[in-house]
């Protein structure tokens, strides 16, 4: 996309999309440090229940919720330098649906391409909808996930994979 059709995007936003692609921004920021700096075991006790996954439904109010911050994440990640890392807009996306107290499941995947070299990939769901890095994910086999649990749910109502 060109800069001029990125400022002319930009003028039709609404104050609530600006709010939101703000905090995205601030949200990105942070995990990118988190990933950077933070031993992934300890990162991954910030995402949720390892192994688990979250409900495949949610209600209307959260997916209305959920589907913008999948737009804020992956919009800014597009744009800002360093973020468009699948594994920083799964964490910050992780996060800013935890904030709502929306369920979702981070999924972290491996292949192995022709010549042996494997690759990694992560990516979000909330309810049904893929949120954040869902080009390409077909082609990696899940080995682990993370859900954060709906609030609102019976204990234990998590899922195992």
């Amino acid at each position: 996309m060109s800069r001029r059709n990125d400022t002319r995007t930009a003028r039709r936003l609404s104050g609530k999309e600006w709010r939101l692609l703000l905090e995205a921004g601030g949200v990105l920021v942070i995990a990118r440090l988190a990933v950077w700096l933070v031993p992934f075991r300890r990162l991954a006790s910030r995402l949720g229940v390892e192994m688990a996954e979250s409900p495949s439904t949610i209600t209307e109010k959260q997916r209305d919720t959920a589907v913008p911050i999948g737009w804020a994440v992956g919009t800014l990640g597009r744009r800002l330098p360093w973020m468009g890392q699948c594994l920083v807009q799964a964490v910050a996306a992780t996060w800013m649906l935890r904030r709502r107290r929306i369920p979702s499941t981070i999924y972290f995947g491996l292949s192995k391409d022709s010549g042996g070299q494997l690759g990694a990939h992560a990516w979000i769901r909330c309810g049904a909808e893929i949120l954040t890095g869902d080009k390409g994910r077909e082609d990696f086999r899940v080995v682990a996930t993370f859900a954060t649990p709906d609030p609102d749910a019976e204990p234990g109502c998590t899922v195992p994979p």
